[in-house]
């Protein structure tokens, strides 16, 4: 970090900040640069236990990359993340609700884009991998993670009731 202010102060008595801000700027927010890498493709795919087509899960874990453009990507844990990747595919939490696998996040990232993928999702230079599988309900969100009751057969759910 100071390298980069003594290179930032540097630019100003040069009279260039604006071209050097620039560049920082795009190198910070998901463009292909120092600070933003591509999202490795061995994070990709699907896997963990299939849960077949029963009610509760459906189908297995599958990671895939969601892009949206911006000039500042947002952190994997921030609330506002699954409203801009909705248009990319983000699980809406009925019907697919987000998984994690072998201690793999649900979501993580920013990235930058990967050329060698070309199942991305969405436009853009803020990519994110993120785990999804079919489900039933709503889950319960707790600090970004989906968390789904266990589905349990009881036979007071069909009984007689006066009220």
């Amino acid at each position: 970090m100071r390298a980069i202010r003594e290179k930032l102060r540097a630019a100003v008595l040069q009279g260039t900040a604006l071209a050097v801000a620039g560049v920082v700027a795009t190198a910070a927010c998901g463009e292909k640069g120092e600070s933003a890498d591509e999202y490795p493709l061995s994070l990709l795919g699907c896997g963990g236990e299939n849960y077949g087509g029963g009610f509760g899960f459906h189908g297995q874990c599958c990671f895939k990359a969601l892009c949206y453009a911006s000039a500042e990507c947002l952190p994997a844990d921030s609330p506002e993340l699954s409203q801009r990747l909705q248009d990319a595919g983000f699980p809406p939490g009925s019907g697919r609700c987000t998984c994690q696998r072998d201690g793999q996040p649900s979501v993580s990232g920013p990235f930058s884009r990967n050329d060698g993928d070309p199942n991305a999702s969405g436009n853009g230079n803020c990519c994110y991998v993120v785990g999804g599988i079919g489900c039933d309900g709503r889950p319960l969100m707790i600090q970004g993670e989906a968390r789904v009751a266990p589905v349990i057969a009881r036979s007071d759910w069909g009984a007689w009731s006066e009220r």
